[in-house]
């Protein structure tokens, strides 16, 4: 297996890895044998079990074990002679069990989308005192306080018991 990693930047527990490194730095520490991915597959965020897989990956090929890697550092030098090499750290093959396991990537969010309005305003307008049920405004969120448009009586917003 032919796979080399070239990260984009550090992956460690106390910085804000990238997307793309947590899922080539995982995927190269389960073709060595140093990481089990999930029953639900391999995502985009980092997870303990990815760090452990470093600092056991730079343990058992005499490196300094800290866990982390980064750009061009021997961690990831070391991790690609191994791939290029094929061999996990048992000597086997990298075609394990899981070598099927899917790469789940987030959905993307649309920034277009309505944002609900808070739903507990603050308090209730004290100066009136017909309330009716709440109606939804033209982008289908609740409104739970202010004018009722469709009968002209105003909205109670619910009290938190």
């Amino acid at each position: 297996m032919s796979h080399s990693i070239k990260l984009s930047g550090r992956v460690d527990s106390a910085t804000n890895v990238d997307q793309d490194d947590t899922i080539k730095t995982k995927l190269a520490l389960r073709a060595l044998g140093y990481y089990k991915a999930p029953d639900y597959g391999i995502t985009p965020y980092p997870d303990e079990k990815m760090f452990e897989g470093i600092g056991l990956y730079q343990q058992a090929n005499n490196l300094r074990v800290d866990g982390a890697m980064k750009p061009g550092g021997e961690t990831e030098r070391s991790m690609n002679r191994r791939l290029e090499s094929g061999t996990r750290y048992d000597g086997r093959t990298p075609e394990s069990p899981n070598a099927n396991t899917p790469v789940i990537h987030p959905p993307s969010v649309d920034p277009n989308m309505p944002v609900l309005k808070k739903p507990f305003p603050s308090k209730p307008d004290p100066s009136e005192d017909i309330y009716t049920d709440p109606f939804v405004d033209e982008f289908g969120n609740p409104v739970l306080n202010g004018k009722n448009r469709k009968n002209g009586k105003f909205v109670r917003p619910p009290t938190r018991t």
